[in-house]
């Protein structure tokens, strides 16, 4: 039933800082099929951006990105991303609007999405998380 794995941003973020074991989950998935969202994209550019080596970290990021399939948000994916929200709201919890968006990326392609923060995550209903390290 899956369509591949989908990256929260936090896992490409732990990798560029060195952390061991998230740099050996990325190359231990190398040839899977594996996406990020358009938001994880976002939220990559601005965290580098904001780097004092800003065009050496620009270059890294973009060869990291080019590595894997950039999913956008459609219609689709941002009705179920306020659905969500919705939900969750109703709830008593208040998700962020990047993290309702890569949750509806992920059930949208029927990926499973790989994080360290399944807190943020672990109530959203069809949502498949792993944590991998």
């Amino acid at each position: 039933m899956s369509g591949g794995l989908l990256l929260d941003t936090n896992v490409l973020i732990d990798a560029e800082r060195g952390l061991p074991s998230a740099a050996e989950f990325l190359r231990s998935q190398i040839g899977e099929d594996i996406a990020i969202s358009l938001i994880t994209y976002g939220e990559l550019l601005q965290g580098t951006l904001w780097n004092e080596h800003a065009p050496t970290a620009i270059h890294r990021m973009m060869q990291t990105i080019d590595a894997f399939e950039l999913l956008t948000v459609s219609k689709v994916v941002m009705e179920r991303a306020m659905f969500i929200r919705g939900e969750r709201r109703k709830s008593g919890e208040t998700l962020s609007l990047a993290d309702v968006l890569i949750a509806a990326t992920a059930i949208e392609s029927r990926r499973v999405l790989i994080t360290r923060n399944l807190r943020h995550f672990e109530r959203i209903a069809g949502l498949n998380l792993e944590c991998p390290y």
